[in-house]
């Protein structure tokens, strides 16, 4: 009897610590968010076939995180966004831009040891901010907002609102050489066929 009391005490204790409410809630919107994803991924997703099975829609809190876990490992290309009209516009070809494509490529060979990067205009589209300010094709720009474009910071530099380009070119030696060439633009809004 001496023994059977302190464990009647430990399981009573144990008991006591017991959480509640060991089931998470998920509010009825994220459930019904999260079978939309699943529906769809089920009915769209090219690769359905690798879906997990055992989909539990109910049981996640965060609809983002449970899309991005469902997505095959080489997925590279779905995403999800709660932006309506952003999705809508870039469906119809409406977006904030400057009206311009370009590449990027070495200043120099890669083998001098050097990470210049310089941008060389493709495409400019009639009527935008770049054909306004005067961009052409071939241009060749080095500097954004007055920092010249590495390897390192040309994605930063590159995603901005605003840009002042700084222009190079090759002189009679085939050296690279600044030119005395800026241009300011600012990007808007722009519609093309998609």
């Amino acid at each position: 009897m001496k023994f059977l009391t302190p464990i009647l005490v430990l399981f009573f204790l144990f008991q006591g610590c017991k959480k509640e409410n060991d089931v998470t809630s998920v509010p009825e919107e994220t459930v019904e968010r999260n079978q939309w994803v699943v529906n769809v991924l089920r009915a769209d997703y090219l690769w359905e076939n690798t879906l997990p099975s055992g989909l539990r829609p109910s049981i996640e809190p965060d609809t983002e995180a449970y899309f991005y876990r469902l997505l095959y490992k080489d997925d590279r290309w779905s995403y999800i966004t709660d932006d309506f009209n952003g999705l809508l516009d870039a469906l119809f070809g409406v977006y904030k831009d400057f009206g311009f494509t370009y590449v990027l490529t070495y200043m120099y060979p890669p083998e001098r040891g050097k990470n210049d990067v310089v941008g060389i205009v493709q495409y400019v589209m009639p009527d935008s901010p770049a054909s306004r300010a005067g961009l052409k094709r071939g241009d060749v720009f080095y500097r954004v907002n007055g920092e010249a474009l590495n390897t390192t910071n040309y994605n930063t530099l590159l995603d901005a609102d605003f840009y002042t380009l700084k222009f190079v070119g090759k002189d009679a030696q085939n050296e690279v050489v600044e030119l005395d060439k800026t241009i300011e633009m600012a990007a808007v809004v722009l519609e093309e066929d998609p």
